[in-house]
């Protein structure tokens, strides 16, 4: 049986009233032929937000070296390149950035072990999120942690549909590769910003898991 993740749990609630409630109504008010699609319609939509907000059991694969960043989120990847961070130690970074459908898993994961450093929410717009300039503009979390490898970045942006961030980890907590790192609504975009001395394991087109995934290494290749 598919898991519902803890903040999906409000959702499929009320999306099981509305389902029943919407089957009445058509049943009672329209036309048999436009009842029957109506009722169709209501009695998926539980089903499809159980599976928005579903809730997959994952763990770090075996042969993950302790040198690998994994990745955060399931999606494709639509930026890896040298980007200018001005809080990176050399003003410079590697910026890889996932685009999540709404058909990915939507929890996003905690990259490398360290401790999160700060967590700070910023409103904006609802751009698409695969747009590049979506990254500052839209409504973002950013997640910045200190790892064995320096400080890295991880950026959770909001997309058009996508409405709200839930982060899952505070300011000052010790985290490990793996753990939940927080929860983007109905799916969008995660940014990942790694000291340049990371070497990119993928490239833009990339098809990535999180937790499953390496999307990069300070090892010697």
């Amino acid at each position: 049986m598919v898991r519902i993740h803890p903040v999906g749990k409000k959702f499929f609630s009320i999306a099981i009233i509305l389902s029943l409630l919407g089957m009445v109504l058509c049943y009672w008010f329209l036309p048999p032929v436009f009842s029957i699609v109506g009722m169709s319609v209501f009695f998926v939509l539980p089903y499809l937000v159980r599976f928005f907000f579903r809730y997959p059991e994952r763990k770090v694969l075996p042969d993950v070296e302790n040198d690998d960043i994994i990745c955060p989120a399931d999606g494709k990847v639509v930026v890896c390149e040298q980007v200018d961070c001005e809080n990176m130690p050399d003003g410079k970074a590697w910026q890889i950035s996932i685009f999540m459908r709404l058909w990915d898993v939507h929890l996003n994961y905690v990259p490398v072990d360290g401790k999160i450093l700060s967590v700070t929410h910023r409103a904006g717009k609802h751009l698409a999120a695969f747009s590049a300039k979506s990254s500052l503009i839209n409504e973002h979390v950013e997640y910045w942690q200190d790892s064995p490898y320096g400080r890295i970045l991880v950026r959770e942006v909001a997309g058009l549909i996508a409405r709200r961030i839930v982060p899952l980890v505070r300011s000052g907590q010790q985290v490990r590769r793996g753990d939940e790192l927080g929860f983007i609504k109905f799916g969008s975009r995660v940014d990942i910003f790694l000291p340049t001395s990371a070497q990119p394991l993928v490239k833009k087109g990339d098809r990535v898991w999180g937790v499953f995934s390496r999307i990069a290494t300070f090892r010697t290749l």
